[in-house]
């Protein structure tokens, strides 16, 4: 570790001056073995001077390090591309390129999206398409200059990154040449030939052995040494080559992912995976007579944890590898099929998972072999370079591999293309204008029914007729019996609980009291959900609809359509939900027809409903649970490790004024005694409906007679929970008092909050807390609470010293981007070591402004000295 540090901090040197290369003429890493490595197998460079020489090898070990994978899109900076990106734009860029260079790391940071441009494309930005420019957007959006403290962290550990490659690298050629090292050794120069080491003392030989017969079996001794440093060198030289070879075709495959995906990278793409699975064949024969002695090699410093588990990342490397061959060539009908994207449907769909399933159930036994590899290894030892190709580059490939290979096994199954049968599912459609806990108030059920693909029937029925008063209903909960005077729980109710499954779960048991058959799972999804599929079908032909159903104007387009009609008599069959029938049958002949459709960009439209939780699902399949769970598709609500909060409103006032609602978060954590955790949390309703409106709950139609169908401008009522993690204690809190004249049942309701119990929620692991409120048209309303959390929260690393805060915020379904506001304020004397990208710091005080477009993750980690 002490010779690593060393070559970190001379390479910070280094660094510096490099708008200055003759400057570095003179530096004894010029003659590094790195160096002449590079001019070796670069005739371009042997023309530079050293310090350019230098500078350049440098360059190429850097490039060596860019992610293999794209900046993951999202709320967080994706940290590791920071990382390489600050370096990139401050020092490297400039050098490669020819870019200007930055006089501080704050203007690099605003460079940093160019850089990664010409390391991605080796283009200038001009010569990129827009999708290109977006693929590769890591800071562009921020508002502000990352904090100063983040731009330090990013660069530091970049810097010991490189550092680590160069320290590997140049005693891989000085075990292999057999030479010194100017760059492992200080003195930079070796002892001549012959010559006596210092305190050496020069006696007879004799005197020294003893006797000839030690003097031969020395010589012997010497001679077998002699010999197997000879075999070695060479053998190491044989496995360098060998693993050289592996990462050249890890590097092509990791510069088709970066490039826009089309069909030439992946056509390319296949025989470069067979081509890395032989590779890895060919290496493992190199080294397999050695494994043997992996577990006695603990000793070894730095490296000794990464011999260790030499067989086992070997193991991992291979068998990730014909898993992602096997998985490749079982989708290439898939692929071919997508080139003739206009004969591509559904049901074609279903019948080419049906043929990959086969070789895509034995990628999966590959994948598993791998994954057993994984998990012997403790990754907590190895080496930092070692640990971060496994974490960082293997397990998004592990984690993206078992998804994809779930999803393909269990696809035809869910489209009912075995021979179990057709599948049928329960839509229910939800409208948020009405926000309930899982999206939206449940306007309408539909009922499909699918076989091999084709869709067999597809019925859509208002919610008030799933409604069967023949059979007993349950109780419903106690807050929807006193401010909505709905005694029992029925259909359009069922989502009362803000965990999916529970919801789903009522939702189907109510659906069998007017339906005689079972269902084989359960769909969610918003008015939003529709708006982003429209973006990629394009517009609709609607039938009774009198112009082209767009993104755009799909949500006016429904408000206005559950409205009767004014220009006749209203038909004896109408009914406000015709119409969700209506644009279903109009996406599914889209669908069906499978003409001019971009299956890829409807693939990421579905994803990103998913991840932003306005597509919700449940299924009866255990292994489609387990993807859903693992991706955090099934709209669980549930803590990490740490800190937990999630805000959940739900409409109790009969009408749709979430359309006009606008809400705020601001949560504010004092760490500053790291034993006694408290939380602040203050939520902001801010109601845009007309100031003149009158406050009354239920049957309200007469005093704004235009919105008897569809109330949007009026008060809102909301029942509002605040989900922490288990063991927290409300200390304070500012709950509302409601006069009787507001309320249904014209009883006024104190001002209290309710700690809400965790089985009745279904929300164990959690404690909820609830409120009623009430805002007029034209006014905010902010609610407040505070907590005292549990220690658990903060916890410690093996150093008792060393602190770590993370705090998972949980994003209601049915919501767009609720702005969230985290403040953190930790100890006056700590040293902190880690931020959330995006975040600024102040005497110790951390502020990250944010939305909630998906669940938010952060991380604070400080040191108390």
């Amino acid at each position: 570790m002490q010779k690593l540090e060393e070559i970190t901090k001379t390479l910070r040197e280094i660094l510096e001056n490099i708008r200055n290369p003759d400057s570095l003429d003179t530096h004894p890493w010029t003659t590094g073995l790195i160096v002449r490595d590079a001019v070796e197998k670069d005739a371009g460079l042997t023309g530079l001077n050293p310090g350019l020489q230098l500078l350049r090898t440098l360059g190429e070990l850097f490039a060596t390090m860019m992610p293999n994978t794209p900046p993951r899109q999202g709320l967080r900076l994706d940290t590791r591309w920071g990382e390489f990106g600050l370096l990139a734009a401050h020092y490297f860029a400039p050098l490669s390129f020819g870019v200007p260079y930055s006089s501080t790391l704050r203007e690099s940071w605003s460079r940093i999206d160019e850089a990664l441009l010409l390391y991605a494309y080796g283009k200038p930005l001009q010569e990129l398409s827009s999708e290109q420019i977006e693929r590769y957007k890591l800071v562009g959006d921020e508002l502000e200059v990352g904090a100063a403290s983040t731009i330090s962290d990013w660069h530091r550990k970049e810097l010991n990154r490189l550092g680590e490659i160069i320290l590997m690298r140049e005693q891989y050629l000085a075990a292999t040449t057999l030479e010194t090292s100017p760059i492992l050794n200080s003195n930079g120069h070796r002892p001549a030939s012959g010559a006596p080491q210092e305190g050496q003392k020069d006696r007879p030989i004799k005197a020294r052995l003893g006797t000839r017969a030690k003097w031969a079996l020395i010589l012997s001794l010497l001679g077998l040494i002699l010999s197997a440093l000879v075999f070695g060198g060479l053998k190491i030289r044989r496995v360098y080559q060998a693993g050289m070879t592996v990462l050249e075709d890890a590097n092509q495959l990791q510069g088709l992912v970066r490039a826009s995906p089309g069909f030439e990278a992946i056509d390319t793409a296949g025989p470069l995976l067979e081509t890395l699975q032989d590779d890895i064949g060919a290496l493992r024969q190199e080294v397999e007579p050695f494994l043997w002695l992996a577990p006695k090699l603990g000793w070894v410093p730095v490296y000794g944890c990464d011999l260790v588990a030499s067989p086992d990342l070997l193991d991992l490397a291979g068998s990730l590898s014909v898993s992602a061959t096997q998985s490749y060539q079982a989708g290439r009908p898939l692929i071919e099929a997508l080139r003739e994207a206009g004969s591509l449907n559904p049901e074609k769909i279903a019948t080419l998972f049906v043929q990959m399933g086969p070789q895509m159930s034995a990628a999966n036994e590959s994948l598993a072999q791998a994954q057993e590899a994984r998990a012997n290894i403790d990754v907590g030892c190895l080496s930092p370079y070692v640990h971060e190709q496994v974490v960082e580059k293997v397990d998004p490939v592990l984690t993206l591999l078992e998804d994809g290979q779930s999803a393909a096994l269990a696809l035809p199954s869910l489209l009912g293309a075995t021979q179990d049968g057709p599948k049928t599912y329960l839509l229910l459609v939800q409208n948020e204008d009405e926000l309930r806990p899982t999206g939206g108030f449940i306007t309408a059920a539909g009922n499909l029914v699918i076989q091999d693909g084709k869709i067999l029937s597809l019925e859509f029925e208002g919610s008030g007729f799933q409604d069967n008063w023949d059979r007993p209903y349950p109780a419903a909960p106690w807050q929807l019996q006193e401010y909505m005077n709905s005694p029992v729980l029925i259909f359009r109710d069922a989502n009362w609980f803000p965990n999916f499954s529970t919801a789903a779960q009522w939702a189907e048991y109510l659906y069998a009291y007017s339906h005689a058959h079972s269902v084989d799972g359960v769909i969610a999804f918003d008015q939003h959900m529709l708006v982003m599929l429209l973006q990629a079908l394009g517009p609709l032909d609607v039938d009774g609809a009198a112009y082209p159903i767009t993104a755009a104007n799909v949500v006016s387009y429904m408000r206005q359509a559950k409205q009767p009609p004014t220009d006749g008599p209203i038909p004896a069959d109408w009914t406000n939900k015709e119409f969700i029938g209506q644009i279903a049958e109009a996406v599914l002949q889209k669908l069906v027809r499978g003409q001019d459709l971009d299956w890829k960009t409807l693939s990421q439209v579905l994803l990103r409903a998913l991840n932003e939780k306005h597509l919700l699902l449940r299924f009866d399949d255990p292994a489609v649970t387990e993807l859903l769970t693992r991706r955090s598709w099934d709209g669980a609500v549930g803590a990490d490790s740490g800190d937990f909060l999630m805000v959940v409103d739900t409409n109790v006032g009969f009408n749709k004024t979430n359309a006009v609602v606008e809400t705020n978060l601001a949560y504010d954590v004092d760490l500053s005694d790291p034993s006694s955790p408290k939380g602040s949390l203050s939520v902001f309703h801010t109601n845009h409906a007309s100031e003149n409106v009158p406050c009354i709950q239920w049957n309200s139609a007469g005093e704004i007679p235009d919105e008897r169908s569809y109330p949007i401008d009026r008060c809102y009522w909301d029942y509002l929970r605040v989900y922490t993690r288990e063991g927290t204690t409300l200390l304070d809190a500012s709950p509302q008092a409601i006069p009787a004249g507001w309320m249904i049942l014209e009883e006024a309701v104190p001002a209290h909050v309710d700690i809400l119990d965790a089985d009745e929620e279904e929300t164990n692991g959690l404690q909820g807390f609830g409120s009623l409120l009430v805002v007029p048209g034209g006014q905010t309303l902010s609610t407040a609470f505070q907590f005292a959390l549990p220690q658990a929260v903060v916890s410690r690393g093996s150093d008792s010293n060393l602190l770590s805060y993370r705090l998972k915020v949980g994003k209601q379904p049915g919501t767009l981007a609720i702005p969230l506001l985290l403040r953190i304020h930790l100890p006056s004397h700590a040293i902190i070591e880690a931020v959330p990208p995006g975040a600024s710091v102040q005497n110790n005080n951390l502020l990250l402004e944010t939305d909630l477009r998906q669940d938010v993750r952060i991380e604070v980690v400080f040191h108390l000295p």
